[in-house]
């Protein structure tokens, strides 16, 4: 969520409200955990956030770390597998503004916190699993967590195969240059009221969505890049996304589109940008509801899976089918895209 700056809570004024920025933020780390400086270097961004958090916001991250601090003392000496309990039942909710500020997903503040620990690999992947084996987190047993932990792919690993996989489908997208794929099993339709992937331009900021949450930028400006929660996306999800960007970076791609979209009934898309609008969106105008309407009759015509994949991607299983016989001149420019983006 975006800060909202505030010195006061409840009557407790920030005592560090009146520093600059780097300097409160090295002094709250400092309440934080005593040997927070040593965790600066390389956490720039982590630290940038922490000095702009709102202060009733830090008074939560503070309470809550010191809960943790005073739970890690009781466990002390007590085996890994009581320290896995342990961290099953804690609230993490109020790490979730500063990460957010930070710009990083679950996974990315996950590891940098580990990078910084004496832990063996397979203790760091033990504390991954607690965060994202939701059978465990309700009550689940640490033996059949640990059983899986090999088959637990790091974050990087899986943004990097949901890439590949994306490239393989649609080699064209090799013309965006630099892409980010960031996944986090964070970013679902509760948090945003819409969906649980995005496509961030290479220098789109954050988006705010209609939950009224707002969401930071998971990457550096610079670099084509798609947020998507990995347990209900795939790389044909990320592929399909990452067409957003393509009208930019490829004159070819562009006209291709352009064509497609003067193909289409005009009368059509204006009775839904209508009803639309009757309902309280399409709030960006004609022209905007426009190309988005372009961009998701594309993606319905190159989507591809059962009729249980359509259902859940909200797409019409029958589109081609039904294209073919109201607007060949449409399918064919479409067949033609789609060949372009499998060359």
């Amino acid at each position: 969520m975006r800060p909202i700056k505030g010195g006061n809570v409840g009557g407790k004024k920030d005592p560090f409200s009146s520093l600059d920025r780097d300097s409160r933020a090295r002094l709250r780390a400092g309440q934080l955990h005593r040997r927070a400086s040593s965790f600066e270097k390389g956490n720039e961004d982590i630290f940038k956030a922490l000095g702009d958090l709102p202060y009733d916001q830090f008074l939560e991250l503070r309470s809550a770390a010191a809960d943790v601090q005073r739970g890690v003392r009781a466990i002390k000496g007590k085996g890994f597998s009581d320290a896995l309990e342990f961290l099953r039942d804690i609230d993490l909710s109020s790490v979730t503004p500063l990460r957010n500020a930070a710009g990083l997903s679950k996974g990315q503040l996950t590891d940098r916190i580990l990078d910084k620990t004496k832990l063996s690999k397979a203790e760091k992947a033990a504390l991954k699993g607690v965060l994202y084996f939701k059978s465990f987190k309700n009550g689940g047993k640490v033996e059949s967590l640990l059983s899986r932990l090999d088959k637990t792919p790091s974050n990087q690993e899986v943004g990097d195969r949901l890439l590949g996989e994306a490239m393989q489908r649609f080699p064209a997208l090799r013309k965006l240059g630099d892409v980010s794929v960031v996944p986090d099993r964070e970013f679902t339709r509760e948090i945003t009221g819409i969906g649980d992937i995005e496509y961030y331009g290479p220098e789109q900021g954050a988006i705010t969505y209609p939950s009224g949450n707002v969401v930071d930028r998971p990457s550096p400006r610079g670099r084509h890049t798609v947020l998507v929660n990995p347990d209900t996306n795939d790389s044909q999800s990320v592929a399909l996304d990452l067409l957003h960007g393509m009208a930019d970076a490829d004159p070819t791609f562009s006209t291709m589109l352009r064509e497609f979209g003067d193909s289409l009934d005009e009368g059509e898309i204006m009775y839904w940008y209508n009803k639309d609008k009757e309902e309280g969106y399409a709030g960006d105008g004609y022209d905007r509801f426009r190309q988005n309407y372009i961009d998701g009759k594309l993606r319905n015509l190159l989507f591809e899976g059962s009729d249980e994949d359509f259902e859940r991607a909200r797409y019409n299983p029958r589109e081609r089918q039904d294209m073919q016989g109201y607007n060949p001149r449409a399918y064919d420019v479409f067949e033609n895209i789609k060949s372009y983006l499998e060359k």
